[in-house]
C-alpha cells in the first residue's frame, strides 16, 4: 500500500472520539454502535487500536476489538471477538498482532 496513503489513516485514529457514538440500520434492524479507542495492546510500534461495542435490540451487547499497524508498508489488521472480557479479546489481538508482525520480513 503508499506509505502516504496509511499514514493519513493512522492519522484519523484521533478522529475516532468524533463518531465514537453512531446508529445505523443493518438488513432493517437499528443498532447502537460505540467505538472506544485502546490502547498497550500488541508491541508493534505505531499500532492502534479500538473497541467496537454494538448494542442490539433484544439488550445484547456484541463486542470486538481491532488492532492495527503497519509495518514495512504492509497494513496488519487483526479482530478479536468473544472471550472472556475485554482483557483477554486484547490480549489474544495483541499476541495475533505481533505474530503477524513477526512474519514481514
Amino acid at each position: 500500500m503508499d506509505a502516504a496513503f496509511l499514514k493519513k489513516s493512522f492519522a484519523q485514529a484521533a478522529e475516532l472520539k468524533k463518531c465514537a457514538n453512531m446508529s445505523m440500520t443493518v438488513s432493517g434492524v437499528r443498532v447502537s454502535v460505540t467505538v472506544t479507542q485502546l490502547s498497550g495492546i500488541g508491541s508493534v510500534p505505531g499500532a492502534m487500536a479500538y473497541r467496537t461495542d454494538t448494542g442490539l435490540p433484544d439488550g445484547r451487547t456484541q463486542s470486538m476489538v481491532t488492532t492495527q499497524a503497519v509495518k514495512r508498508g504492509v497494513l496488519i489488521t487483526v479482530l478479536a471477538i468473544g472471550g472472556s472480557s475485554e482483557a483477554e479479546a486484547s490480549s489474544r489481538a495483541g499476541k495475533l498482532l505481533n505474530s503477524a508482525a513477526a512474519l514481514v520480513k
